[in-house]
């Protein structure tokens, strides 16, 4: 089951807000509703919010306004635009200002329950490109220069014990182990490819059996 969301609803019919605080509860959201840009930026700066609802015309202000404040105090929020209507116009401006999905008014559960889906799998997904563990970003840089010396420094065999083979297992185990198992995180962390790490973890893994 997927964790529940902070979702902010920004419209100003308390109809709207009141159906789709419905909608989002019964999936597995946290909803918060504000009438205006005023009142959804006093909730912005309260909690973190991963997915933004928005209309468009707002009694104080451009929805899109609000989708970009919203990415810069939480870079990794995600914003579905909700519209009575909707122009050619603006619906490339909210393509530019990547929304995950634009639903038009009236709204459905079928329409609200696909923009959320969309739009909780892009959080995740930045989430996973974007948080690598501290301590392998702290490794980065020393296991690195063990697996790739630079020019004319060799690895100089015995200074830690064992050989370089031993050494390059090992680093890449406790990469893997600090990325919680994400092999792909713990490849750009060592700055090495994923298939130099699956390469090195199968040779220790092939001298064990």
């Amino acid at each position: 089951m997927a964790a529940p969301i902070t979702t902010l609803i920004v419209d100003g019919d308390s109809n709207v807000r009141q159906r789709l605080s419905e909608i989002l509860a019964a999936h597995g959201c946290t909803p918060v509703a504000a009438s205006d840009i005023a009142a959804a930026m006093a909730e912005v700066e309260r909690r973190p919010i991963e997915v933004l609802f928005t209309e468009l015309s707002l009694a104080d202000g451009e929805g899109i306004s609000l989708v970009c404040a919203t990415r810069r105090r939480w870079p990794t929020s995600q914003a579905v635009v909700v519209a009575a209507h909707a122009s050619l116009e603006t619906s490339i401006e909210a393509l530019r200002h990547r929304v995950a999905d634009f639903v038009l008014k009236p709204i459905s559960d079928l329409k609200i329950v696909s923009a959320l889906e969309r739009a909780r799998a892009n959080v995740q997904r930045q989430a996973q490109a974007e948080v690598i563990p501290a301590a392998a970003e702290r490794q980065a840089t020393g296991v690195t220069r063990l697996l790739h010396p630079p020019h004319g420094e060799g690895f100089r065999k015995g200074a830690l014990g064992g050989n370089l083979r031993d050494w390059k297992q090992r680093l890449v185990r406790e990469a893997v182990h600090e990325c919680h198992g994400n092999k792909a995180a713990a490849a750009h962390a060592l700055g090495i490819s994923r298939r130099t790490l699956y390469r090195i973890l199968q040779s220790g893994a092939d001298e064990a059996e």
